[in-house]
């Protein structure tokens, strides 16, 4: 997987965005994923539980360090409610990043 590296000398960020992977079930015509297909090609995280997503932990931290309190779950390929632990993870975003 590669890791991108942002422009941080920026304004703090207000927001981040969890972009989930996976085979979707519709043909949107706007969908961004149609121009990376090759790139995402063989990445599935439907099925993986928050805990084991690359990066989550990573994540929650920076999210925590830079006082983000707004995120959205989104899909980069899929339909993001096609997440099967969707609610598990709007739980863990709750606890953790608005408690």
């Amino acid at each position: 997987m590669v890791e991108i590296v942002k422009n941080r000398s920026r304004e703090a960020p207000t927001f981040a965005n969890i972009n989930l992977l996976g085979k979707c079930n519709a043909d949107c015509f706007f969908c961004l994923g149609k121009d990376i297909e090759e790139e995402l090609h063989g990445y599935d995280h439907r099925d993986i539980s928050p805990w084991r997503l690359p990066n989550f932990i990573k994540f929650l931290k920076l999210c925590l360090d830079n006082e983000i309190d707004k995120l959205y779950i989104t899909g980069q390929n899929v339909d993001s409610l096609q997440y099967n632990y969707l609610s598990m993870l709007i739980d863990i975003l709750h606890r953790a990043i608005l408690r």
